[in-house]
């Protein structure tokens, strides 16, 4: 999560601009700028998933569980795109499109 951040968004001393803060859920990206909008990707603890939301309502999920970094990596970044509004990918899902 922290290295979609990164990639996204501008250089700030240190890496400070790739923290993850918390909120009432879990961990949070806060919104990232990602294609015409920006993108908020969430470890929801409590529902036991990670969770991207677009800033048009888009959304994806996928289901924390054990499992390798790999194998967590594909799906991940599956639900981003879906929040986007690209296709999805791996066990994402697309809520409130």
């Amino acid at each position: 999560m922290g290295k979609y951040r990164l990639a996204r968004t501008p250089w700030v001393n240190h890496s400070w601009h790739a923290t993850l803060y918390v909120n009432g859920r879990g961990l949070t990206t806060g919104p990232v700028p990602d294609g015409p909008g920006g993108v908020e990707v969430a470890f929801d603890l409590i529902d036991q998933e990670v969770v991207g939301c677009a800033t048009d309502g888009r959304s994806g999920r996928v289901a924390l569980g054990p499992t390798t970094v790999a194998d967590f990596h594909h799906p991940l970044h599956g639900a981003a795109r879906v929040a986007r509004g690209h296709a999805p990918a791996g066990r994402t899902s697309q809520r409130g499109a």
